[in-house]
Order: C-alpha cells, then sequence, then structure tokens
C-alpha cells in the first residue's frame, strides 16, 4: 500500500519535496521504480520477471489489464516462479520518454481480491472507485468500502471534525449516483475510528462472501 495519501504528496510539492514510489513485495524485493516522470513504474526484470496474465495463466500483450504474476530470479532460498501476487495491472506497449529502455509497468487495477461487481455487470477495482470519490475521500481522516452484495455499497468513513458530516455524505450519495449509476445502492457510515487488522493494516476495500 501506499504510505502516502494525495493530500500528503500534495503538501510535499508545495514545500519543494518531490516523492518517488517503489512497487515491491516481502517475497520479491523491488519489483519496480518510478522514473524522473513518475508516470508508471520501470521493472527490475534482471531481479524479478514480470507478466501480466488472464484467469488461465495465459501471458496478455501490452495495454491490456490482467494478474500480475512474477518470478523472483535473486531469492536462491524461497523460489517463487510464475506467482500470482494478487496484484492487477497493465503494461504500458509506449516506450518511457525518460529514455530508460525497461519495460513500464503504466498502471495498477488494484487488488484481485478488492474488486467490486456492479449490477451492469461492471467490475471496478478499489483504485478506479477511490479516484472517483477522491475529492469526498480528501476531507476523510480514514475511509473502508464494503461491497454488500453487487450493486449495494457502503463507505464507513472517520471525517474531519471541521467537515459538515451531513453535507459529506450527501456529496457521497450523489458522487455513486452519478459515477456509477442510478442502481447502485449507497450507504455512508459515520464512524468514530475504522479498527486496523490484528497486523496493524487498515483494509480499504472488504468485499464480503458471496457479494460478488
Amino acid at each position: 500500500g501506499d504510505m502516502v495519501s494525495p493530500l500528503g504528496r500534495e503538501i510535499a510539492e508545495q514545500v519543494g519535496c518531490r516523492l518517488y514510489s517503489v512497487y515491491g513485495a516481502m517475497e520479491a524485493g523491488t519489483i519496480g521504480f518510478q522514473c524522473e516522470r513518475r508516470e508508471g513504474f520501470h521493472l527490475n526484470t534482471d531481479l524479478c520477471a514480470l507478466r501480466i496474465a488472464d484467469a488461465d495463466g495465459r501471458t496478455l500483450p501490452a495495454g491490456e489489464v490482467g494478474d500480475i504474476v512474477i518470478s523472483s530470479l535473486e531469492n536462491r532460498a524461497t523460489v517463487l516462479l510464475n506467482y500470482r501476487i494478487g496484484d492487477r495491472g497493465v503494461i504500458d506497449e509506449r516506450p518511457c520518454p525518460c529514455g530508460r529502455t525497461l519495460p513500464l509497468l503504466a498502471s495498477f487495477a488494484g487488488r484481485a481480491s478488492e474488486t467490486v461487481d456492479l449490477p451492469d455487470g461492471r467490475r471496478l477495482s478499489s483504485l478506479v472507485l477511490e479516484g472517483l470519490f477522491r475529492a469526498e475521500l480528501r476531507q476523510t481522516i480514514r475511509a473502508q468500502l464494503e461491497q454488500l452484495s453487487p450493486g449495494r455499497l457502503r463507505w464507513r468513513i472517520v471525517p474531519f471534525r471541521s467537515v459538515d458530516a451531513a453535507v459529506l455524505r450527501e456529496a457521497f450519495v450523489e458522487r455513486a449516483a452519478r459515477c456509477l449509476g442510478s442502481d447502485v445502492e449507497l450507504d455512508v457510515r459515520l464512524e468514530e475510528q475504522i479498527a486496523p487488522t490484528k497486523e496493524g493494516k487498515l483494509v480499504r476495500t472488504v468485499v464480503h462472501a458471496g457479494a460478488s
């Protein structure tokens, strides 16, 4: 997960601190890194091979979204070959203007386990949904999206104290109707806090059993 919120990045930029991200995992170390353009992640292919695959394991061409599959080439104690890391993404078929020739992971499409189903058949990742509700989420300290069933969603939010909670709730509902469709039912719950898991992590999206 990205430990810096979009608002935090904006504040850092305002004071002259340019932030860069890396893509990594405990199982494989650093998989990719951002260059000065910050438009994707250059892949460390000499240390970790990465491909995009469909549900049957077939490699997808650049530009198509699928499951990220890695093969760590440096860990000789625990060998991981064709390991589905749980993320979804897409490889950019165009070379990066920075001049580096490493393959570019253009974007993420969220965790495979954090995909929300809508009544019209669309499947949206948590990252897409967070992008759609970006303006509303910037007014919250914490937020968690739950899918109760296809088309029934719940945002659990901890708003800043300076925010009018009733106005924010209505903004969430209006955004859902405008961006997701009138057939999507959205419940907004105001919380004092959202408890992390026993490992200390905040689960940003919860898809209940039988909901997808």
